[in-house]
């Protein structure tokens, strides 16, 4: 299990840096430097889309899908790489890291997340090295490109407008029609008073659990069709105190399920082992609504407050 910043393989992308000439100032060719940062620009556009003042791109990760903005981004070079003679012999006439850097960055999923900021949502960094006439990028985030596709201005609105919302078959909620499914960075809103939402992954990418520290809330939606029948809503869920399994009560949080802005009962949530149980509450078909349903899990209404941990995609049964 790993933290969701790095994923430590390496990718390396080989650029003709004839391609770069038409960057050069006028008058004369690109520098290294400028060079360096097209060739990483170059890149990085194969997977993400610039429109308006941000980046934008489609993931597709496992269970979890939706559209991520990067809000006034740019490429900065971070550290020149001095060359040894070795270098100059091997025919390498520049190296050095390229950081991509931003004001602050957002997720989609059926709905925007909260702005997160750069300096602790850092994600991508490019190690740029000119070989000859071509550029060698290399990323420690390489694996994570495999997730990433290009999306049109046109799923995202105009991109210059961030009120505006991407299309639909960006929705990630998965159902039969009777059965739905939350991923869980599926998300619409959340705070919490320490830390979170973040997540864990395997060594595959596949996102493990998300968790959140002390008193806070996390609110899903999900559109529900017309129907007579209650709602099960079934959470596996942990505190945040997650690596060990403990009955004593202060180490637990105190979980509410709130729907469509009506409490649904408290449940006591124990730390588990890095599983989580499953815990179930009973929504009556009055309180449903045909369309958009708010679901939200709130910790700090009850006695005990240690965050909380969600171990698989929320599951709710029509029944």
């Amino acid at each position: 299990m790993k933290r969701c910043a790095l994923c430590f393989m390496v990718l390396v992308c080989v650029v003709n840096a004839s391609s770069q000439s038409k960057r050069g100032r006028a008058g004369g060719s690109a520098s290294l430097a400028d060079q360096s940062v097209a060739a990483v620009k170059d890149y990085f556009e194969r997977q993400f889309t610039k429109c308006g003042d941000s980046y934008y791109s489609g993931f597709h990760n496992y269970d979890e899908q939706g559209i991520n903005q990067y809000k006034n981004p740019r490429f900065v070079i971070a550290r020149v790489n001095q060359l040894s003679s070795a270098d100059r012999l091997n025919g390498i006439s520049w190296s050095g890291q390229i950081d991509f850097v931003y004001e602050a960055m957002r997720i989609y999923n059926r709905g925007w997340s909260s702005w997160r900021n750069y300096n602790h949502w850092k994600e991508f960094t490019f190690n740029a090295i000119k070989l000859g006439n071509r550029w060698q990028i290399e990323s420690d985030q390489a694996l994570r490109f495999r997730f990433y596709q290009k999306v049109s201005c046109s799923d995202i609105g105009s991109g210059a407008n961030t009120a505006n919302t991407p299309s639909r078959n960006m929705t990630p909620v998965r159902s039969n029609g009777q059965i739905f499914s939350l991923p869980l960075l599926a998300y619409v809103s959340s705070s919490w008073d320490e830390y979170g939402p973040g997540y864990d992954e395997t060594s595959d990418n596949h996102i493990e659990n998300i968790y959140m520290r002390a008193v806070g809330y996390i609110t899903y939606q999900v559109s529900l069709p017309r129907t007579r029948k209650d709602l099960v809503v079934i959470a596996r869920l942990s505190s945040e105190l997650k690596a060990y399994t403990s009955d004593d009560p202060t180490e637990s949080s105190d979980t509410v399920l709130i729907v469509n802005g009506h409490k649904q009962g408290v449940q006591n949530v124990i730390p588990d082992n890095g599983i989580g149980l499953d815990y179930k509450w009973f929504i009556p078909n009055n309180i449903l609504r045909v369309g958009i349903n708010e679901i939200t899990l709130k910790v700090g209404e009850g006695k005990y407050s240690n965050g909380l941990t969600i171990f698989k995609p929320i599951e709710l049964r029509l029944q």
